[in-house]
């Protein structure tokens, strides 16, 4: 789902048992540098939590709470079951999912499948499974926060080495004519190899500018009609 930046409609989906209301507002300025927010909802105990305030003030919904619901991971399942209601909301064309939990990792993986982007946003102690998950992550407290690309936590070499032992191994069952794949089948294979696959994750926005990057050690051929890609063997 491509759409432009400043035009790109989202919803913020915050853990309020996890997250403190201080950071309400920051929460909403990074979250427009993302796109238009387009709901905002808070889960959890939000009056215990110190949320109920906050609420107001920045026009926060409460998200109610099912009658049954329960236990320290009531608001986690709750947001995640938000979340995937939103799917079939054709307006929220992307996420924003505030938590320093790394249980939202699985949760932020189903949501770029379903072509979503995805901003976590967090503290710094948020663990790297759920930072790795989102298209961004950004770091909401101390004085160097901001945003950060996912592909900064690793280095580029280490990265692209990473991304070639991917595509190696979610191009060996396909068939090939003299080595050459068309670059959908390709994207196709690397999903299924990889679901939580995308190309931000290596620094591209594009899968054709992350292929061009691992150069020479992988070729496109381009036609009129056709993006082909394929893998130089050891032996060339």
């Amino acid at each position: 789902m491509m759409t432009d930046i400043a035009l790109r409609q989202l919803a913020i989906l915050v853990d309020a048992e996890n997250v403190s209301p201080a950071l309400a507002p920051r929460i909403l300025s990074e979250a427009a540098k993302h796109g238009s927010v387009e709901l905002r909802l808070a889960f959890g105990a939000v009056a215990s939590a110190g949320w109920d305030k906050a609420l107001v003030r920045y026009a926060f919904h409460r998200a109610a709470r099912t009658p049954q619901a329960g236990g320290r991971n009531a608001a986690d399942i709750e947001l995640a079951i938000a979340a995937m209601d939103l799917l079939h909301d054709i307006r929220i064309e992307g996420f924003c999912l505030v938590s320093s939990d790394s249980d939202f990792a699985p949760l932020a993986i189903r949501l770029r499948q379903s072509g979503r982007h995805v901003v976590g946003m967090g503290e710094r102690k948020t663990p790297r499974a759920f930072v790795e998950a989102c298209d961004e992550f950004v770091i909401l407290d101390g004085a160097s926060s901001g945003t950060m690309p996912v592909p900064a936590l690793c280095t580029k070499i280490g990265r692209r080495d990473e991304f070639i032992a991917l595509l190696v191994t979610a191009m060996a069952p396909l068939d090939k004519d003299d080595g050459w794949v068309d670059i959908g089948v390709v994207g196709v294979s690397l999903r299924k190899v990889e679901p939580g696959f995308a190309p931000s994750k290596f620094g591209k926005k594009k899968l054709k500018s992350l292929l061009q990057s691992c150069g020479p050690q992988v070729e496109i051929f381009t036609t009129a009609h056709s993006c082909l890609v394929r893998v130089r063997t050891q032996e060339e």
